[in-house]
């Protein structure tokens, strides 16, 4: 099984790969379909986005036959990428959550969580993560 997939996604991509190295053309999501014994043509198109999601395989946008196997070194590379959008992501939601807990704080400064120990605490850990965003 390949870095990052399902058995099943393993399956539709080496099916890709081997076609693509006997006819020279990526088959058509029809032909994925009747290759793995799908019932929709929408199940083959699925499994494609999410190989193009993790970088496994490329596409052009409304082209027939336009799949391209993704060589390893640039997978790693994407989904290390995709991995950091997405630690970023959560980072810009704690900082957001910072940013509402600290007007909270301003606009009620006798709430007990607003204390001398908890408050500059969660402050410091804010601050790392902000400079992390």
């Amino acid at each position: 099984m390949q870095f990052g997939m399902t058995l099943l996604q393993t399956k539709v991509y080496d099916f890709i790969r081997m076609r693509i190295k006997e006819k020279g053309l990526s088959p058509t999501q029809k032909e994925i379909k009747d290759a793995m014994g799908f019932k929709s043509a929408s199940q083959a198109q699925g499994i494609i986005n999410a190989l193009v999601k993790r970088g496994h395989l490329a596409k052009a946008t409304g082209l027939s036959r336009s799949l391209v196997i993704v060589p390893h070194e640039q997978t790693v590379e994407i989904q290390a990428a995709l991995q950091l959008q997405e630690v970023k992501n959560i980072i810009g939601d704690f900082v957001a959550a910072q940013d509402a807990w600290q007007s909270f704080f301003k606009k009620h400064p006798e709430h007990p969580d607003n204390s001398e120990i908890y408050a500059p605490r969660v402050q410091r850990h804010f601050e790392k993560l902000k400079a992390l965003a």
